[in-house]
This record gives structure tokens, sequence and C-alpha cells, in this order.
């Protein structure tokens, strides 16, 4: 039976960057588990799998717009270095807290004497990112908005 929006689903996927560098896998022992249409995953893999059956894989390429967004040049800051301990390097990721108190994970781009450069973007935003996924079984609609027979 096809999959659609309100089915519960396992699925494995590999994620990777243009270059092939993986990203992110999840495999068929630890697979991830979601409701098809609740916004649990990214937008795109959501809609992809709307129509597939158990077993069946596909590829599916998401550009940055469609997944973690175009790289924000307003995220990037300039703050002073004093307030950074004196081991900081350049490409360490960092967590800020917002007014809400999440985390915002930042990464320094640059050190000077005088200030530190961070971009909070998230890591993947600006990419093109490639899945390969496979559906590994299919429990049905679980929401009591549809029917499975």
């Amino acid at each position: 039976m096809p999959i659609k929006k309100g089915d519960i689903i396992k699925m494995k996927y590999i994620g990777k960057l243009e270059d092939g560098t993986i990203f992110e896998a999840i495999d068929e022992n630890n697979p991830i588990k979601f409701q098809v249409g609740n916004g649990e995953i990214l937008k795109a893999l959501d809609k992809a799998v709307i129509g597939m059956e158990k077993g069946e894989e596909r590829d599916i390429k998401v550009a940055p717009q469609k997944s973690y967004g175009i790289k924000d040049p307003k995220l990037i800051k300039k703050l002073d270095r004093n307030i950074f301990p004196e081991n900081i390097e350049v490409d360490t990721t960092f967590f800020l807290n917002d007014e809400e108190g999440n985390e915002i994970p930042g990464r320094i781009i640059d050190i000077s004497k005088d200030k530190v450069v961070i971009d909070l973007n998230h890591p993947l935003a600006g990419k093109r990112l490639n899945f390969f996924i496979k559906i590994l079984d299919v429990m049905g609609d679980r929401s009591g908005n549809g029917k499975n027979e």
C-alpha cells in the first residue's frame, strides 16, 4: 500500500553533500520512525516518501532553499575577542542561547587580535543535500484521520 500522510513509517537513509561527504547515516539497526506529514523530519523528505511502499528505495536531491536555507550574511557576526577563552581555534563549534533559552550552534570562522568572527548559520545552510532513502516498514495511519485496511 502506498504511503500517505498520517502513516507511521520506518526508514533508513544516507545524507551526502555534493562532494560525496556523508553528513548523516541512519541504518536499519536504528531506523528513523515518524508520522508522515507531521513535520518531524525535513519537509522535502517528508513529501518524498508519499506514494512510496515498503522496501522501495529512492534518491532525493534537495536544494538549499528546501532544506536549511541559503547562508544569511546577517548571521555572521564579529564579537570582541576578550569574551572568548584564549585557546579557541577556527572551525570550533559552540552553542549560544537565544532570548527563549534555545541553543543556537555557531562556528568560529576567523580570529584576529581584537575580534572573533562567528557564523550562526546552520552548518548545512547553502548546501545541496542528496539522500538515499529506503522504506523499511509502513505501520499505517495512527492519526485517526484515515483508515488502512
